[in-house]
């Protein structure tokens, strides 16, 4: 299995709507993906100190798949239109199990 996780940091002010409307667009675009095993994300349930704000954690079937979906031209929109104006930072990795 190839794994992507993803996590976030939102701008102060960031809004609960914009953290739907992310999630929501992710996981529409995810849905419609060929090799897409399983596709996670959401706000942080704050049970920790420290965390970021959102996370992302997906696993495809290969590594094709893993490659489509992080350079598909909707997940760069997606990046645009809904975590741009929000980021503050953002951590990834990419592996295999």
């Amino acid at each position: 299995m190839y794994h992507s996780i993803a996590t976030f940091t939102f701008r102060e002010g960031t809004t609960a709507s914009q953290v739907e409307a992310l999630a929501a667009a992710l996981k529409t675009f995810a849905s419609g993906l060929e090799g897409v095993r399983s596709y996670s994300c959401g706000a942080d349930m704050r049970l920790r100190e420290g965390t970021d704000d959102f996370a992302v954690a997906a696993t495809f079937d290969n590594e094709v798949a893993l490659r489509t979906y992080l350079a598909h031209p909707e997940h760069a929109e997606i990046s645009r239109l809904h975590v741009e104006p929000i980021l503050a930072g953002k951590h990834n990795a990419q592996f295999i199990t």
